[in-house]
Order: C-alpha cells, then sequence, then structure tokens
C-alpha cells in the first residue's frame, strides 16, 4: 500500500516512509518458504478467502504461525487471529492479484525510506527484496533483525522501538 500511494501521489506530504517485512513485489523471488515450516503457503493463502468462517480461521492461524520465529504468548496470538479475522474474504482473495507500482512508487522516492527486515521471514525474502528496492532506489536504507521472523516489532520489540524511534528524529529534523 505504501508504494501504490508514493506512486499514486509521491512523498511531498509525508517525511519518510517505513516498511516492516515489506512485499516490495509479489514476484516469486522475494516471497519466502522458510524450510522449517510446515505450512503449504498456497494452501494458506488459498483458504484465507474461504466463505467458510471455520476454514478461513485456520488459515488466518497458520497464517500467524509463519509470521513468527519466536510465537507470542497465547493473548497476543488470539487478539492478532481476531484482528486478522476482521479482513473479509473479498480483501483475502484479492491481495495475490494486485499489482504493486515499484517503479514509480519507490523509483522516484525522494524522502527517507527504510526497511526493517526480519532474517528468518517465513513469508517475504530479505536480501531478494532489499536488492530489488535498492535497485529502484539507491537511497533506502534496510535493517536486518536476526532473530526475527515477519514480526520483528514484536520479536525484538526494545530494538524495533528504538530504530524506529530514530528513524521518527530524523525524518521530523528536515
Amino acid at each position: 500500500m505504501i508504494t501504490n500511494y508514493l506512486a499514486a501521489y509521491g512523498d511531498d506530504n509525508i517525511a519518510g516512509a517505513l516498511y516492516v517485512g515489506g512485499v516490495i513485489e509479489l514476484h516469486p523471488d522475494q516471497i519466502a518458504s522458510h524450510p522449517d515450516q510446515i505450512a503449504s503457503h498456497p494452501e494458506v493463502y488459498r483458504v484465507l478467502s474461504s466463505p467458510d468462517l471455520r476454514t478461513r480461521l485456520d488459515a488466518e492461524r497458520s497464517f500467524l504461525s509463519l509470521c513468527f520465529e519466536m510465537q507470542p504468548d497465547i493473548v497476543t496470538f488470539q487478539r492478532l487471529l481476531a484482528n486478522a479475522a476482521l479482513a473479509s474474504p473479498e480483501m483475502q482473495a484479492a491481495v495475490p492479484s494486485m499489482t504493486i507500482s515499484a517503479a514509480e512508487g519507490l523509483g522516484a522516492a525522494h524522502k527517507p525510506i527504510l526497511l526493517l527486515y526480519g532474517a528468518r521471514d517465513a513469508l517475504v525474502r530479505p536480501e531478494p527484496s532489499i536488492a530489488r528496492a535498492m535497485a529502484l532506489n539507491s537511497r533506502i536504507r534496510s535493517t536486518l533483525y536476526a532473530e526475527s521472523g515477519h514480526a520483528p516489532f514484536l520479536e525484538e520489540a526494545e530494538r524495533f522501538n528504538l530504530d524506529l524511534a530514530a528513524f521518527v528524529d530524523e525524518v521530523t529534523q528536515h
């Protein structure tokens, strides 16, 4: 969404953009499949849009499990599951066919952009994603969280909060 916003509106009205586990493009070399995961990504994605509530909730549970290298406590996981379940089947069905205007959005950005990825992300491959983003815009910076999956804001929260605060300070001082 951030990339498409940048493509449509530019970056004049923002101070910067922060991507966390961001999908640069829906391209197979950037979408991960963690070798230690049992769940099949295509199957998980396919049933996320099921009209059957039980099937969809089971898929959301599988998807959320893929988000973490270090699983959150049960209460946090249940809250995340409830939040994820609010996404309509129609919205979930539309995601795989979305277009991302990476060249127009990231390529044309002049404001600071920071990409934060968990090195153990089971959904997005950090290295090819970072490489693609930097090929589009050499000013983009990135940081890898060695112990995190797709959710470094939970898995390495203290470091993430420091990085976020530093980025906000940087972009608001310009």
